[in-house]
């Protein structure tokens, strides 16, 4: 694979499901000393050089980044066995022996995403020549995720490769000149991180109020002079080339996007802001598109006291008896 090449990219991405084929993406991103490393392990465990199937005769200690490849090989081997205890005939001993090696593997895939993490925030996040390097982040990093069983350990997890990717993004100067489409591509991914937070946690998911929030500045810009801010959102990024399944999106909860729109909004200075939910008032004084208006002003006004009062100050200004009285009524709604 041509690791500058976005299509290229693109393509092996979508077909990474095993350790193996995660190995051999990761080996593009290793340096030479880390492939020397490799190397040498496998000739102290006298084993043939193969692409993607070195199995080590020991269990290796991971001790730097560089034991990223050691630990996919450990994952591969340990998922080799799982599969192997499953057609055991004993029954119980294959069932107590399974759980044995499942919470090995959690334990080994927790220990990889964290140098992963630490590998990506201390090299990856700055060499520019890895086209699509936070696609493969988030792509290999769900991936992984859907191999551990603890629940709350998945949860945990979710929510460290997002706050690895908050201080990426802080790092990496070069990730707001980015375009739209491939923001919206990581967004979407960002949003199924979230959700294996907020699912295996059982708490609501919010965003870091820092650089996540303005790193996707951009993709959110034109959506504030629409009646549904997060329809439209939703609409736009369903439309983008992304990694997503189609099941996914069908069955998505756009509530994350409604969120992280209201979290972006509260960024935007409140005189601003308001001019945006005027806009609607008056149009409502005109009579047009009655009930779309009325929902334009309840996102404005949902969660943000501020604008509350200065709606609320405005209608003082309108003449229309029917739609003040539906105004002051969102407003009690939302209280």
């Amino acid at each position: 694979m041509d690791y500058q090449d976005s299509n290229s990219v693109q393509k092996v991405l979508s077909e990474v499901v095993s350790f193996e084929d995660i190995g051999a993406l990761w080996r593009g991103f290793s340096t030479d000393n880390e492939k020397e490393q490799v190397l040498d392990n496998n000739r102290r465990n006298d084993k043939p050089i193969r692409e993607s199937t070195l199995l080590p005769k020991r269990k290796a200690q991971p001790k730097s980044c560089g034991d990223i490849m050691q630990l996919l090989i450990q994952l591969t081997k340990l998922s080799t066995t799982i599969s192997s205890d499953s057609r055991e005939s004993d029954e119980s001993k294959s069932y107590l022996e399974t759980n044995l090696h499942l919470k090995e593997m959690d334990d080994l895939i927790s220990e990889l995403l964290s140098r992963v993490i630490k590998k990506y925030k201390k090299e990856i996040c700055f060499n520019e020549k890895f086209i699509k390097r936070y696609s493969f982040y988030f792509l290999i990093t769900l991936q992984l995720l859907q191999k551990i069983n603890d629940k709350n350990k998945r949860g945990l997890l979710a929510v460290s490769i997002i706050s690895g990717f908050n201080k990426m993004v802080v790092l990496d100067e070069s990730f707001h000149s980015f375009d739209n489409e491939e923001k919206k591509e990581l967004f979407l991914l960002l949003i199924k991180l979230a959700n294996e937070a907020e699912e295996n946690l059982g708490v609501p998911f919010k965003f870091d109020d820092g650089a996540i929030l303005n790193g996707f500045n951009t993709i959110v810009l034109d959506y504030w002079n629409k009646v549904n801010p997060t329809k439209s959102f939703a609409d736009d990024l369903k439309k983008s080339k992304n990694y997503i399944l189609p099941e996914f999106l069908k069955s998505f909860d756009f509530h994350f996007l409604a969120e992280f729109l209201h979290q972006k909004l509260l960024q935007i200075p409140i005189e601003i802001r308001f001019e945006y939910c005027k806009k609607f008032m008056y149009e409502l004084e005109e009579n047009k598109n009655l009930d779309s208006k009325y929902d334009a002003i309840r996102f404005f006004i949902k969660q943000d006291s501020q604008m509350q009062y200065q709606v609320n100050s405005e209608l003082q200004l309108l003449k229309n008896n029917h739609n003040i009285d539906a105004i002051k009524r969102i407003l009690l709604e939302i209280e």
